[in-house]
């Protein structure tokens, strides 16, 4: 299938996002901001790894028919 300037769209105004909040936010890309985010996010990792399994083993019912 040939390649389409709407296949590269998304990934462009990706870059270019990112590339924009690099200047106008210098510490965005530092080694702080980094830990900062990827601590706040192994939390929620951590606990949506746990439900995860809860679900998959069939111990829980999600549905809304089982409320009732």
């Amino acid at each position: 299938m040939p390649s389409t300037w709407s296949d590269w769209i998304k990934p462009l105004l990706l870059v270019a996002f990112l590339v924009y909040i690099a200047i106008k936010v210098p510490v965005f890309f530092s080694a702080n901001n980094l830990v900062s985010v990827l601590s706040q996010g192994a939390v929620i990792g951590v606990a949506s790894i746990g439900m995860t399994m809860v679900i998959m083993a069939g111990e829980i019912d999600i549905s809304v028919g089982g409320m009732a």
